[in-house]
């Protein structure tokens, strides 16, 4: 029976190898935390469903896949929740309407890649001051 059960894993993961398709258990590690926020709580047979919605646990925001950093600024200073967290745009957009647009979006401050250490950690110092 154990013969079975690992033939049919080797099988499921050639199958997965085929198709190119990423796979969760392709990326986690077993013992390895992960944090989801879940927008919609398991029925039935069907498992949770996760969100792209912006919600911060801490004081930094990566942005995730789904929204790029024009939405995710606009959606933090939107909302009455995170409207107070100043947002810093660190990006490789360079034109002049890309920072204006950046502002208006809600952005405190912008700035372009690469960017001198020097100076992106005395931006956040003003921002956070």
């Amino acid at each position: 029976m154990q013969q079975y059960h690992q033939k049919q894993h080797h099988s499921e993961q050639a199958k997965r190898k085929k198709s190119h398709a990423t796979q969760i258990e392709d990326l986690l590690q077993e013992g390895q935390d992960v944090v989801v926020q879940v927008s919609k709580e398991p029925i039935s047979t069907k498992g949770a469903r996760v969100t792209t919605y912006v919600s911060i646990p801490g004081r930094y925001l990566v942005v995730m896949p789904g929204i790029n950093g024009f939405q995710a600024t606009r959606k933090l200073s939107r909302d009455p929740q995170t409207q107070q967290i100043p947002v810093l745009m660190v990006t490789t957009k360079d034109q002049d309407t890309d920072r204006e647009w950046g502002l208006r979006q809600g952005a405190k401050g912008y700035l372009v890649k690469p960017v001198d250490g020097r100076e992106l950690l005395h931006k956040i110092g003003e921002l956070l001051g």
